[in-house]
């Protein structure tokens, strides 16, 4: 089953119950013009941690160059005083990330959590499969997840959609290769291949 067909079964199977998050990253136009055409009305979540003033402008333009609502959540300001012996920048940003989407899914009914990762970005999410579900009951989604960058790279070529060049999550480090920790959340204990969907 390829990507377009696995959305639009996630649509067919979860209808309101799918959302999806956008991070607003280096190949987000792939999933968004997915989901505008595959599972239009499903509600995109984005949760702003405040450090890259370049990717809200980029999201802003995409989002109208799509005709797509997306439903942006900000990282609001410690309360306490940072402290690397109570707490680091890193460790509440993440913490906080963590919060306000949980909070956000179940805000918009969510029964399915569908994202655009790939398998090849991190360790972590080489051990992912297509369709997983959480020990809370949550399902997570991954239809791109056997993509690689270059797939991303022709669909946006092809389809004349932009890519966020200047996408820098503080989360994942200066390379770029670590988890944020949304992904690390809920223990996947039932995982299901391309081929069981």
């Amino acid at each position: 089953m390829d990507a377009e067909k696995r959305i639009r079964w996630a649509a067919d199977s979860f209808g309101r119950g799918l959302v999806m998050t956008t991070s607003f990253g280096t190949y987000a136009a792939v999933m968004l013009d997915l989901v505008r055409r595959l599972a239009p009305g499903t509600p995109i979540i984005s949760i702003n941690t405040g450090f890259n003033n370049e990717t809200l402008t980029f999201g802003r333009k995409l989002t109208e160059s799509l005709s797509i609502k997306v439903h942006q959540y900000d990282i609001p300001e410690p309360e306490h005083q940072i402290s690397p012996a109570v707490e680091t920048l890193d460790e509440y940003l993440k913490r906080a990330k963590i919060s306000i989407l949980e909070d956000a899914l179940q805000e918009h009914g969510a029964k399915v959590w569908m994202s655009g990762v790939l398998s090849s970005e991190t360790e972590h999410r080489r051990h992912f499969d297509i369709l997983m579900k959480r020990d809370d009951g949550l399902f997570k989604f991954h239809p791109l997840l056997d993509w690689h960058t270059r797939d991303l790279y022709r669909y946006c070529e092809n389809n004349r959609l932009p890519i966020n060049d200047d996408y820098f999550d503080p989360l994942k480090g200066a390379d770029q290769n670590k988890e944020c920790g949304i992904h690390l959340t809920g223990t996947a204990n039932q995982s299901f291949t391309a081929s069981q969907l």
